[in-house]
């Protein structure tokens, strides 16, 4: 299996569009760690994209990108977030699923590419 990339675009629904609604997160995040059970940290690197593109009415074009990166854990951990918070790994050993709700919105991928998207507006 070759880990680069995978799941990739289609991610939740690499176990099937039956199992691509938010309810079967577990299911997914569970096989994923069961497929990469002995694979090291540093083959475990993953990062959160976010692309935003913005037209305004001018038609002017802004196409931002916002990334965190992290790992995938070894374990299921936390109760807060969604997807694939549960076993995503920040520098700091804690899953996004372990972050408040504020915290995980101050290093959100989302965030981070809006607040781009702001500057370029409003520059």
């Amino acid at each position: 299996m070759s880990i680069i990339g995978w799941p990739g675009v289609e991610t939740a629904r690499f176990l099937g569009q039956d199992k691509s609604k938010n309810e079967h997160a577990r299911q997914r995040n569970e096989y994923i760690l069961q497929k990469m059970n002995n694979l090291s940290k540093q083959k475990r690197k993953v990062k959160y994209v976010t692309m935003v593109a913005y037209v305004d009415e001018n038609q002017k074009e802004y196409i931002v990108k916002g990334e965190i990166e992290g790992y995938i854990s070894t374990t299921i951990r936390g109760e807060n977030g969604f997807g694939f918070d549960e076993i995503f790994e920040l520098e700091n050993g804690k899953t996004l699923a372990e972050l408040s709700k504020q915290e995980k919105n101050q290093i959100s991928s989302r965030k981070i590419a809006l607040e781009q998207l702001r500057e370029k507006i409003c520059r």
